[in-house]
């Protein structure tokens, strides 16, 4: 179980870059010396690549067109792109086309596997791997999907895959694997649901179940190392005033969730819910701590709660990232031992 309190005083310090944030970027490797965002450009989508120091700063590594197209816009979503635990492959999501794209990790850049397929829905806007199995989540047709990744042939579609999410369910924004690979999770912040979709040994899901939150507007997560699933909460309620926080599940090998505790407050006022703020979204309390391996005492700190230091981060611009590592540099000091 998460002690989420002490994790909440890093929620409070990113809380107010959230609403400039919007696509996901990824450390690469395991001495994450590269990261990966997307453009998500309407005329052509394309993988920018950054070398990072051993300070945390970020130089440019080349940029490398998908073969699709993206919306020309914030996605609202949590991991639009996704590399594999050995970091050699990186599949990234292409919202305009409505297709996913693979890429071979090399020493001196990416290289695309094969062609774009479809993502078999539309507008794809998040995407999660395991080993060789794929499922992408398909926000506008409140889908998901899923493939086999060959780092020789590319990706291919499974066949029978394709589910709905829950009935009711809306504004879907990530679409991750538990721990153990079998269980999918998406949340939707709109409805303030979770799904989880149990996967069989041939990697076909099965049907959503759907559980309302405890807490509104679920918007990103993450897994931590004993598995629990960690969420960021748009809007809580914490002795009648509403507030963000953060709330954690676990997941057990049937899909269902279990809460562990209440949700927590980060102690700042809920972000605002109009259409710009909702495309451009809300930081993710998670992808924020496993982030920090840029900060020792912070690390130190996300250590002793198991959490890997893999996965993500979240910038847009200069001035975002700028202020993402000023929220870094507060959070570190307010976590240090």
């Amino acid at each position: 179980m998460v002690h989420a309190p002490r994790l909440v005083h890093m929620l409070a310090a990113v809380a107010a870059v959230g609403a400039l944030l919007t696509p996901s970027a990824v450390l690469a490797d395991d001495d994450k010396k590269a990261v990966y965002t997307i453009t998500n450009a309407a005329n052509g989508n394309e993988v920018l690549a950054f070398h990072r120091s051993a300070s945390g700063a970020l130089s440019p590594a080349g940029s490398f067109p998908t073969g699709g197209t993206g919306t020309g816009a914030g996605l609202g979503s949590g991991h639009s792109l996704v590399v594999s635990n050995d970091g050699h492959e990186l599949v990234v999501v292409n919202a305009g086309s409505s297709s996913i794209s693979a890429f071979k990790v090399e020493h001196d850049g990416l290289r695309l596997i094969g062609s774009p397929v479809e993502s078999g829905g539309t507008r794809p806007t998040s995407v999660t791997l395991h080993d060789d199995l794929v499922y992408v989540l398909n926000a506008g047709s409140n889908s998901i999907a899923g493939f086999r990744l060959d780092d020789k042939q590319g990706l291919t579609a499974i066949a029978g895959s394709i589910q709905p999410l829950g009935a009711g369910t809306s504004v879907p924004s990530q679409i991750q694997f538990d721990r153990t690979g079998r269980v999918l999770i998406v949340d939707e912040r709109g409805s303030s649901t979770i799904d989880t979709f149990v996967v069989n040994q041939r990697g076909v899901a099965g049907a959503a179940h759907t559980t309302p939150s405890n807490a509104g507007g679920p918007f990103g997560f993450d897994v931590d190392r004993r598995g629990n699933i960690l969420f960021s909460a748009v809007a809580i309620s914490i002795n009648g005033a509403l507030t963000s926080g953060a709330t954690s599940y676990d997941v057990s090998r049937n899909g269902t969730l279990t809460a562990n505790g209440d949700p927590v407050s980060s102690g700042a006022s809920p972000t605002p819910r109009t259409p710009a703020a909702g495309r451009s979204g809300a930081s993710l309390l998670v992808e924020m701590v496993r982030s920090a391996s840029s900060a020792p005492r912070w690390s130190a700190q996300a250590a002793r709660h198991s959490i890997t230091p893999s996965v993500a981060i979240r910038t847009s611009c200069t001035s975002c990232w700028a202020a993402f590592t000023r929220s870094l540099a507060t959070a570190s000091a307010t976590m240090a031992p």
